[in-house]
């Protein structure tokens, strides 16, 4: 039987691997964006990518459960544990946003403009590098960089509302595409959603390290 170290190790990489799996699955929603086209190669990847992270968030469910069952490990294994079930399962509803996404995405893809399509790369592009900078700050342990990540949000959340005011304006200048471009509405709100998600898994993450919960905190500051 493998020991608690080992257990740990093996579940620290399939959680690496599944936030591999949706940083992949933000570059295509990306790439697809830049180059407006979507191929055969890119719904064979994402059905990939999407069976990979379904497969890793049930491992990860199933190791940490067992591991907690059998070794009842002291308070830093169990926190990191608790954190990377919980984070698991935000994965993979930021890889049902960023499939959700690409859909949408191709159903309007030939039926508008390219600047509509355009509007959305400079959010994607910060929401990469947030997600990037996560990734680092989880590897490396780093609770300095993770805590400036929260502050990041709040840049997101202007972008956003920017790309929400110029879809409503084309829409009041092109009645005729209002239900079409409404489309993007949905897709920049997704975009949103997603970025809301790398918050979540930062607060888990300092909460591992540290022992500082942060969520608790926003929820009983929000209470007051």
């Amino acid at each position: 039987m493998k020991n608690l170290e080992q257990r740990l190790e093996k579940i620290d990489m399939q959680f690496l691997a599944m936030v591999k799996n949706v940083e992949r699955f933000l570059e295509i929603n990306i790439l697809v964006l830049t180059s407006q086209k979507f191929n055969t190669n890119n719904i064979s990847i994402s059905k990939n990518i999407e069976d990979n992270i379904n497969q890793l968030d049930l491992s990860i469910r199933e190791d940490s459960i067992i591991t907690m069952a059998r070794f009842q490990p002291a308070a830093y294994h169990l926190r990191k544990l608790v954190m990377i079930t919980d984070s698991s399962r935000l994965l993979e509803r930021m890889g049902d946003l960023l499939k959700a996404n690409l859909i949408l995405i191709n159903s309007i893809l030939e039926q508008l403009p390219p600047n509509l399509f355009e509007q959305l790369i400079p959010l994607t592009l910060k929401i990469k590098h947030i997600f990037s900078l996560y990734i680092k700050g989880v590897i490396d342990k780093d609770t300095i960089l993770l805590y400036s990540l929260i502050e990041l949000d709040l840049e997101i959340d202007l972008i956003v509302n920017n790309n929400f005011k110029f879809y409503i304006n084309y829409m009041q200048e092109n009645p005729s595409l209002i239900e079409i471009v409404s489309t993007l509405l949905f897709i920049n709100k997704k975009f949103e959603r997603f970025s809301d998600h790398i918050i979540h898994l930062t607060k888990d993450s300092i909460y591992a390290i540290d022992g500082s919960n942060l969520r608790k905190e926003e929820l009983l500051k929000n209470i007051d």
